[in-house]
């Protein structure tokens, strides 16, 4: 009988000692309010590494290609992202890639570099931008489909009081990348007299002569009308026809450097 209720006893301690401690309640609500407070943050930290690859506007701070058929979605931690679009290689070190594989076309422009200069004895900041649009110009009869057009301007942050037109206004400079398909076998020839022809006029004259540039014959070509004058390359490659063309202010003198650093950078895919 003692031995029985020994037994129970036992037993009675051994269950108390394994059962589950009362977790203090006042504990659980520290710690939510805890979880609670630190959700904005990590939300923050996460939202902003996302966002790391701006790719559709590109982010020039770091040297990353800019894919104009890419959107603003695309995430850094992307692996083939990172592999195929975040280590380019450029001919102008620490300089961004902007491609368009709309026309198979890319092209360099230097990072955010502000470059001073005086117009109207007023002092300018300007530094090099992209844009890329698909609906700025008209089919040709001479170059074929238009698909899309990529320019790289030099043109002041502000222009503050400044009232002019024109080339040359505000120290700006342009450079037009105009890509059309031609979807059949016309030549650079058949397409640079038919370009000699439509830009002849009472009030135009052109100039051109065949030559190479980016290793590939080109039809270079001054054009003067009443507006001034313009400078340019029509290309023909792969069913695809370029007409670029380019303005180069004579200031500031560091313009010219960079803007032939652009036009140098420029490959056909």
């Amino acid at each position: 009988m003692e031995e029985n209720v020994k037994s129970k006893k036992g037993l009675t301690e051994e269950k108390k000692s394994i059962s589950p401690k009362k977790v203090n309640p006042i504990l659980i609500v520290i710690c939510l309010l805890l979880s609670f407070s630190l959700m904005p943050v990590l939300g923050i930290l996460f939202f902003k590494y996302n966002l790391a690859g701006n790719y559709q506007k590109c982010n020039i701070n770091k040297q990353v290609v800019c894919n104009t058929q890419l959107t603003e979605e695309k995430e850094i931690e992307d692996p083939e992202i990172e592999t195929k679009y975040i280590v380019p290689e450029v001919k102008n070190k620490g300089w961004a890639l902007i491609t368009a594989p709309d026309i198979k076309v890319s092209m360099e422009i230097p990072n955010d570099e502000i470059v001073s200069s005086k117009f109207q004895d007023i002092t300018l900041e300007s530094t090099w931008s992209y844009s890329y649009r698909k609906t700025t110009e008209y089919d040709s009869k001479v170059f074929g489909t238009f698909k899309a057009s990529l320019q790289a301007d030099f043109f002041p942050l502000s222009i503050q009081d400044i009232v002019c037109g024109g080339n040359g206004c505000v120290n700006a400079s342009h450079i037009y990348i105009n890509g059309y398909y031609l979807g059949d076998n016309r030549t650079l020839e058949y397409v640079s007299e038919q370009f000699e022809t439509l830009q002849t006029s009472e009030e135009s004259s052109i100039v051109g002569k065949m030559s190479t540039k980016w290793n590939l014959p080109v039809y270079e070509y001054k054009l003067e009308n009443p507006g001034g004058h313009l400078y340019g390359y029509i290309v023909v490659k792969d069913g695809y026809a370029y007409n670029i063309t380019y303005y180069i202010n004579s200031e500031p003198v560091v313009t010219k450097t960079t803007a032939n650093k652009i036009l140098d950078s420029i490959t056909f895919n």
